[in-house]
């Protein structure tokens, strides 16, 4: 019996050596577990911090940054709070945010890792968001305007015609009517990788519009009657080379056109306006307008067609 009040006292000795290290697996796996979790919330308020602010200074008013940054980081975190700061350089905004906890403290207070001789640990995140014109990126829309259809004519209400026997007449090339044309685009309605000074963006000759496309101009017909701005961002062609379907356009840049209507050919037709006074027209109705995308467009095309886009970028 001496013998096992013995051992029993040795069993115990283990298990309280043995504590050290399994408050050191919990600490592991539950606080540094909070730790990822934390810095996930404090990144989503970072990345969407310095979007809008980059929104904001793509539109020409940036604002007051800093709250932009506390607002959006607090409501990406589980408390509501946190810490941000932002700053801007050239064409990019930077957002930093960090732990915030209701008594001011700006560390991630730990359950286990105390133990250890570590109470809690500061966690940060970053993202940096930039704004500029694109250089390519998707036509949602397989259309190109010609590039004096354009002409800044910002917020004025006009038909971009396809036929040639209208105002848009003086942007017509003989071999590729009219004031926009359609992309070529085998199965699928939408055209991507579009970029700017690419010689050789094909035409899909006809003023019927492409039957991948009904799915798109039902959504836009839905929207527009429930009162949604449809904005779509195009190609701007400058010059065009060949005929028919041998044609192609080169890119000079991208627009935002909002689309009001538009007299295609049959019976695609819909809210039409008078901008077409003798109802024999094939275009789009709508005009052009600033606007600021989320969509995936890479950065650095020209300026000047009052259109842009914001991305993150990789510190």
């Amino acid at each position: 019996m001496q013998r096992l009040r013995g051992e029993s006292g040795a069993t115990a000795v283990i298990v309280a050596l043995l504590m050290i290290p399994l408050f050191g697996f919990a600490a592991i796996s539950i606080d540094v577990g909070g730790l990822y979790f934390e810095r996930r919330q404090l990144q989503n308020g970072a990345d969407a911090a310095a979007l809008a602010i980059a929104q904001d200074c793509a539109k020409g008013v940036c604002g007051d940054i800093n709250a932009t940054a506390s607002d959006l980081a607090g409501k990406n975190a589980n408390d509501n709070a946190a810490n941000a700061t932002a700053t801007t350089s050239g064409n990019t905004a930077t957002v930093t945010a960090s732990t915030k906890n209701p008594d001011g403290s700006t560390g991630l207070r730990h359950f286990f890792a105390p133990v250890l001789g570590v109470d809690a640990t500061q966690v940060k995140a970053a993202a940096t968001a930039a704004w500029g014109a694109p250089s390519s990126g998707p036509a949602v829309l397989p259309i190109t305007f010609g590039q004096c259809v354009f002409a800044g004519k910002v917020n004025v209400q006009q038909l971009i015609r396809y036929d040639s026997n209208g105002a848009n007449s003086n942007c017509t090339n003989p071999s590729i009517p009219g004031g926009f044309g359609w992309l070529a685009h085998p199965g699928q309605c939408s055209v991507y990788d579009v970029a700017v000074d690419f010689a050789a963006l094909a035409v899909d000759p006809g003023a019927d519009p492409p039957t991948d496309c009904a799915e798109l101009f039902a959504k836009f017909k839905s929207d527009i009657g429930l009162g949604k701005n449809v904005i779509v961002i195009l190609p701007v062609y400058d010059t065009t080379t060949g005929t028919g379907a041998g044609g192609s356009y080169k890119i000079m840049g991208f627009a935002a056109f909002q689309i009001t209507g538009w007299q295609l050919s049959g019976s695609t037709e819909w809210k039409f306006s008078s901008t077409c006074p003798d109802g024999n027209c094939r275009g789009v109705d709508g005009f052009f307008t600033k606007f600021v995308s989320l969509e995936d467009f890479k950065l650095g095309g020209p300026a000047g067609y009052d259109a842009s886009v914001v991305k993150l970028t990789l510190d």
